[in-house]
């Protein structure tokens, strides 16, 4: 598919996701490619709204349609990372989101996080890529521009172009804020 502007293949992607909804890895491949979409434009709360749905969809396909979790691991690392990093692009550092109830919370990623009970995508993932986006949400919450840059570093290994350029967009509003007047 060839379109002239962004904002047609995110509707024509976010279609196409609705109706492979009960072909969970079809379904996925669309939504990523929709989400790159919406990360070119830099429409981080949509993107964010598209790793939900993401993330919904798996569990969905998990629970109700049979799907072993297995099938879907190398995709819940990648949708994890963003989701750490857009929940980072939105919410300020010191918004009490950070570290809530809701979908938006990183509280796993803080120093006050408690060993659950419940199975979460942590439990799936790589455990020095756990300890930097650790260290990562930690010192963005403290606007620590040196330790975010230190351990932006650090996870490059872990991450893909896309991801890159969020880190770079994070890092920029860490050092520069967008509410600063000149």
């Amino acid at each position: 598919m060839k379109f002239e502007r962004f904002s047609e293949a995110i509707a024509v992607l976010s279609h196409a996701a609705d109706i492979f909804c009960r072909d969970a890895p079809r379904s996925m491949h669309v939504l990523f490619k929709c989400m790159k979409c919406q990360l070119f434009t830099r429409d981080y709360p949509g993107a964010l709204n598209t790793i939900l749905k993401m993330q919904t969809l798996i569990q969905d396909a998990c629970e109700t349609h049979g799907y072993e979790i297995e099938l879907f691991l190398d995709d819940l690392h990648r949708i994890e990372v963003f989701r750490v990093l857009l929940v980072l692009t939105v919410l300020p550092p010191k918004s009490e989101e950070l570290v809530g109830d809701g979908q938006l919370s990183l509280l796993a990623y803080t120093d006050d996080a408690k060993e659950s009970a419940k199975t979460s995508v942590i439990d799936y993932m790589d455990r020095d890529l756990v300890l930097l986006l650790r260290s990562l949400v930690m010192s963005y919450q403290l606007e620590d521009v040196n330790g975010f840059e230190l351990t932006a570093t650090l996870l490059q290994p872990y991450v893909d172009y896309a991801q890159r350029k969020v880190l770079c967009d994070i890092l920029t509003n860490l050092i520069h804020p967008p509410d600063d007047t000149l």
